[in-house]
């Protein structure tokens, strides 16, 4: 038996049946509505901006995005004069600012797209990673790819940073490689699988 239709309370504030039934409905829709309502206060905290506390040099700007949809903040270069990076050079270019990454997060630093189509501007080590201890100004890793020297002004943007989750391994060293559980690509790789 429904225990709200039993309640004394219910029969001396004079609710019938019926209305214990719509009591009983109310509830199990405010239920639903708080389980919803929790789903995507989850949503939306993996998607709002995650605030990073950041040093930024006299004289110089944050990261910003350039679109609601940027992935990447574009980071600009804190040069003092104009330089050309010469076609196979590399150079460690400062970007203007430290920062203090929260917990369970990395900073990627990353090329950008426009300069590697148009320049052949590429990071030398693929995708940097700004740990969460350090603390100097983050610099960008970049190699001149192309056919002509690329020339950079102070202030241009010449990377961009993503902030994104990481999460660590413990690691559990086995005795033999036959520990590890088998699977069927086996050792395969650079290319196993084929191009098509």
């Amino acid at each position: 038996m429904n225990a709200l239709r039993t309640l004394p309370a219910f029969e001396e504030a004079g609710i019938g049946r019926e209305d214990a039934d719509d009591a009983e409905r109310i509830g199990m829709l405010a239920k639903r509505s708080a389980y919803w309502l929790a789903q995507w206060e989850r949503l939306y905290e993996k998607t709002r901006p995650k605030p990073v506390r950041c040093y930024v040099w006299p004289g110089h700007v944050a990261p910003s995005y350039q679109t609601a949809g940027a992935a990447g903040a574009d980071c600009h270069a804190r040069l003092n004069n104009q330089m050309a990076l010469m076609p196979g050079e590399r150079f460690k270019f400062p970007l203007g600012f430290a920062v203090e990454i929260p917990d369970g997060f990395e900073l990627q630093v990353r090329a950008r797209s426009g300069l590697a189509d148009k320049h052949g501007i590429a990071m030398v080590n693929g995708v940097g990673t700004i740990d969460g201890d350090f603390r100097g100004e983050v610099t960008a890793l970049l190699v001149n790819l192309g056919d002509l020297p690329w020339i950079v002004n102070p202030g241009d943007r010449i990377a961009q940073v993503v902030l994104a989750p990481v999460r660590r391994a413990a690691w559990t060293p086995v005795k033999a490689i036959e520990d590890l559980v088998p699977t069927e690509r086996g050792t395969g790789g650079h290319g196993s699988t084929g191009v098509r």
